[in-house]
């Protein structure tokens, strides 16, 4: 009966740390957006927010970014960072083969370049898993002669 009080005593314990370990945290993240949304200069306020939504890998944050350029590159730093490419359906068309590229590669996934829109940027993405896996082998799916000799002289020098 003493080792089963004890027990749920240590387990309310470990309920409750968790618990103001949550609010804390949320009200913390609150306290920082609000920090970010009162800077009087647009680019330090973009900027904050950017690094905020990098830091809490929260995509939402990136919506507050009026800057075209600036909110790709928010939601492109957290799509990577995540390693979720569906996050990049956010970005405009040009910046969403770029954020797919950078998701392949640290995923290391190779069938993320086959969702690509044109052959360079396929070319690209098969070059930046090839670099990450070290796979000289990959090089040879490239069709571009540029991309393939940068891509097989590269990773001849990381082996």
């Amino acid at each position: 009966n003493k080792m089963k009080r004890r027990l749920l005593i240590i387990t309310l314990m470990l309920i409750l740390i968790v618990v103001i370990y949550v609010i804390t945290s949320y009200s913390s993240s609150k306290t920082e957006k609000r920090a970010c949304e009162n800077k009087e200069n647009a680019i330090e306020k973009e900027s904050c927010l950017s690094q905020l939504a990098l830091r809490e890998k929260n995509v939402e944050l990136c919506s507050k970014v009026e800057t075209p350029t600036t909110k790709d590159g928010c939601i492109f730093a957290v799509a990577v960072s995540k390693k979720d490419e569906t996050l990049c359906d956010q970005v405009g068309d040009y910046s969403r083969d770029t954020c797919i590229t950078g998701v392949a590669a640290v995923k290391q996934d190779l069938e993320l370049c086959n969702q690509l829109s044109s052959a360079g940027s396929i070319d690209t993405c098969i070059e930046q898993v090839a670099y990450q896996l070290k796979d000289i082998s990959l090089c040879e799916n490239i069709k571009s002669a540029p991309i393939k000799d940068r891509c097989t002289l590269v990773i001849k020098r990381l082996q």
